[in-house]
């Protein structure tokens, strides 16, 4: 019981430590330095072995600090892309996956054309590896859950790889294409 109390606490002050910084962040210029220091601490916390509401508050703070600081936005979106595909635990390529998506919206939906994400994850949804095939299903999730309505003209294209997705001989895989899915 002592142990859950812990862990309750740990993620109370995570999401705590998130919303702090987010809301700091939100008050500096663009182009303020620190406003990428808090950036990067809240993409460290999000590839963490960290819980995923402590996951889905990072991913709502984050836009606002791409936008504010874009210019890394690419760079980082490549590394998140890797990390959702080579990380060995899941929640940490979960909360690349997020990340990734977040930083999108931050960045601006023509940004998947631009940056030719749609054809890297579908390239990646049909890899031997399949800790790969279900970042590339994460990486749908994220964006959709980051970009809402606005990734909808993109779903047409998502469809084959989730319907092969679902089929795959790896159950992780086919958690992660229902996951999409939603």
């Amino acid at each position: 019981d002592d142990a859950a109390s812990k862990s309750g606490n740990n993620e109370t002050l995570s999401l705590a430590s998130s919303v702090f910084h987010a809301g700091i962040a939100k008050h500096l210029t663009s182009g303020d330095e620190k406003i990428k220091q808090i950036q990067d601490r809240l993409i460290a916390k999000l590839t963490s072995k960290t819980t995923s509401s402590v996951q889905n508050c990072i991913a709502k703070a984050l836009p606002p600090l791409i936008k504010a600081n874009p210019e890394d936005g690419p760079e980082l979106v490549e590394r998140l892309m890797k990390m959702a595909f080579k990380e060995k635990e899941e929640v940490q390529r979960r909360g690349a996956a997020m990340g990734m998506g977040a930083v999108i919206k931050g960045l601006s939906v023509s940004s998947l054309k631009s940056l030719n994400i749609m054809d890297q994850l579908k390239e990646a949804a049909e890899d031997k590896q399949a800790n790969t095939r279900q970042g590339s299903l994460m990486c749908f999730e994220g964006l959709s859950m980051a970009l809402g309505r606005l990734f909808e003209p993109h779903v047409i294209a998502t469809l084959p790889v989730l319907l092969g997705a679902m089929s795959d001989t790896n159950v992780a895989v086919r958690t992660a294409a229902y996951n999409s899915a939603k």
